[in-house]
């Protein structure tokens, strides 16, 4: 004799599935600021801090359209800009993919498959990933799940069809704009109402459907105006980088891996990913055959997200585009794996213990990749953090940061506090002209007190170094350090030109400084030391200066290491703030194979005198 499964009350339904956004809740805020912003999160911000026509412009140069980057900018208003404020957006939009897939299941599966299927979306890795990301990802899912929603919620609407056809057509066409490929979303919806309506020809179906068509005429607007250039860019796009088309097994596995057990990370099994998979494909494929009593549910899964993939493959023949991570495109179409693998445990296996240990392993393997999704290194890209540690330990309201890619200046936008340095993007297409980018940067370095550069050492640095040979012509160099491989940071001062003349002296390998001036006044926290240096003409070798300012109990407080050159040497000192209030040595070291020179005159004395500066209160508070 077999008991009849309890069927589970509405209140104990709802219990669950806030249980399981509680946990959504907490995967995708725990360490949302751990990472560095990469390169596409710093366009996010780029593009969102520009005025609203001038984001429409710059959008439809790009492979992405506005609404994102517009939502962002509104988000901002209120929280700011910085990496953790961004990426709660996604936050946001992730609780909603789950509490979306649970409404969106209940409707079509039953309140069990709902529940088990919004926690596989809580646990999926890849959504996870996604949704602390200040990118459009889980926006453009959850968009497409509330737009699935609205249309089958008004095939039992009745009179207030009319309500929810507009709601449909505001959604969707918010997905439109939010992801390109939302227009997938759109055919698979089509599909769907007239392969479920059979009566009368294709045009009386058409006309009966005609509010489908509401998001379609939204959505025109933008399509004409910045359909040819998403042409434009993409074809430049796959001739700059090269991508190529994969073979439909390798595209489908590679989306329904990265579905189940997440995007392949250092740490990251790639058993486990396998195992998931496997167990979820299977689990899903229990689940379809288990829908067969109502072909209604299988044609929603269908064009939710089998037909919209397959219309995405084709898109990747014509327009390959295959970067790290690049399932995150087809995110949209990735929640008929879950709920079908969820219906699967719950309705395509009897009670038992079968049940209960496929249920289980559904959701524990893949949540075994969630620890290096949380915890390891996702892009290879440059943590900017420290670079700007030292632009606000040095920097001022006053200083600038000189930008060569857009990315960059979304960094600043996020890592610096408002009233310190500010972003200027290099004009790149102007700054080709070689006088027009010297007399462009004479004006920058005029208007502020150090001009910040954090210069790209790849994709081609040729700017780059144009840039630093005028800045060095023009200016002092006030920084020069390296973060790593890819990543220089320089920063010049103008400083003062009435300066004071200051020591001069000869050190034991003949190394001279025959001459030197500098300035004897500098406020703590905003000042800049400027500094020249005459060195006599065979004086460089394989030599190193050291030029430091220092107390009378010798601590070091502002200092900068550069190679020696012939002739003259112009260099600046920013004095940091906590700068005592009182005279400080200004001096020259000279080292050779990392062994500091003894003075000739002074034998164990490394450190010449180049005078006294004064330090004065500061003039501002520090940002």
């Amino acid at each position: 004799m077999h008991r009849t499964a309890r069927v589970p009350t509405t209140v104990e339904v709802l219990i669950a599935a806030a249980a399981v956004i509680v946990i959504a809740a907490a995967l995708r805020v725990a360490g949302i600021d751990r990472l560095a912003l990469w390169w596409d999160e710093g366009w996010s911000i780029y593009f969102a801090g520009l005025p609203v026509a001038e984001m429409f412009e710059a959008t439809s140069l790009d492979i992405h359209p506005p609404l994102y980057y517009l939502l962002l900018r509104w988000w901002a208003e209120v929280l700011g800009y910085s990496a953790a404020a961004a990426r709660a957006l996604s936050v946001l939009a992730g609780l909603g993919v789950v509490a979306l897939g649970w409404a969106l299941a209940r409707r079509l599966l039953g309140g069990r498959t709902a529940v088990l299927a919004a926690l596989l979306l809580a646990l999926a890795p890849a959504h996870v990933f996604h949704s602390q990301e200040a990118r459009m990802y889980a926006l453009a899912t959850a968009l497409a799940l509330a737009s699935w929603l609205t249309l089958l919620r008004r095939e039992g609407a009745g009179r207030r069809q009319l309500v929810h056809s507009l709601i449909y057509g505001l959604v969707t066409a918010a997905a439109l704009y939010t992801e390109y490929y939302a227009a997938l979303l759109w055919l698979g919806q089509a599909a769907y109402l007239l392969g479920r309506d059979r009566n009368g020809s294709v045009w009386e179906r058409l006309r009966r459907h005609s509010w489908l068509l509401l998001p379609v005429f939204l959505y025109l607007p933008w399509v004409a105006w910045g359909g040819p250039r998403l042409v434009a860019y993409v074809a430049q796009k796959q001739t700059i980088e090269g991508y190529r088309a994969f073979d439909p097994l390798t595209f489908a596995w590679q989306h329904l891996s990265a579905f189940a057990g997440g995007h392949t990370l250092p740490g990251q099994s790639g058993l486990v990913a396998s195992l998931a998979t496997v167990l979820l494909v299977a689990l899903a494929g229990l689940g379809w055959r288990a829908m067969g009593a109502d072909p209604r549910r299988r044609w929603v899964v269908a064009c939710l997200g089998l037909l919209p993939l397959t219309l995405a493959y084709l898109v990747h023949l014509a327009f390959p585009f295959t970067p790290a991570f690049y399932e995150r495109i087809l995110l949209p179409f990735s929640a008929p794996l879950y709920l079908a693998a969820a219906h699967g445990v719950v309705r395509g296996l009897g009670p038992g213990w079968v049940r209960l240990a496929l249920g289980t392993a559904a959701v524990l393997i893949p949540a075994l990749n969630l620890a290096p999704t949380l915890t390891g290194i996702r892009y290879a890209a440059t943590d900017y953090r420290p670079i700007f540690e030292v632009i606000h330990r040095s920097g001022d309201a006053s200083d600038a940061v000189l930008c060569v890619h857009p990315w960059q200046y979304g960094y600043v936008s996020a890592y610096l506090p408002s009233g310190s340095a500010k972003p200027v993007l290099v004009p790149t297409e102007r700054w080709s002209n070689p006088g027009d980018r010297f007399d462009d940067l004479a004006s920058h370095l005029s208007l502020t007190r150090v001009l910040w550069f954090p210069s790209h050492e790849s994709l081609g640095r040729i700017l780059e170094s144009d840039i630093a040979a005028d800045l060095e012509s023009q200016a002092a160099t006030a920084y020069a350090g390296w973060f790593d491989e890819d990543t220089l940071l320089l920063a010049y001062a103008r400083g003062e030109t009435d300066l004071t003349e200051g020591g001069q002296g000869r050190f034991a390998d003949g190394t001279a400084l025959a001459a030197s001036a500098y300035s004897e006044a500098a406020a703590a926290g905003t000042g800049v030391v400027s500094v020249l240096l005459h060195w006599q003409e065979d004086a460089s070798g394989d030599a190193d200066v050291s030029l430091r300012l220092v107390d009378d109990i010798e601590q070091v407080w502002a200092a900068s290491d550069f190679p020696l050159a012939d002739g003259d040497q112009r260099r600046a000192l920013l004095v940091p703030w906590g700068t005592p209030l009182v005279p400080l040595r200004l001096t020259v070291q000279v080292s050779r194979g990392g062994s500091p020179v003894s003075l000739l005159d002074a034998p164990g004395v490394h450190a010449l005198e180049v005078g006294r500066v004064s330090i004065a209160p500061p003039v501002s508070l520090p940002a």
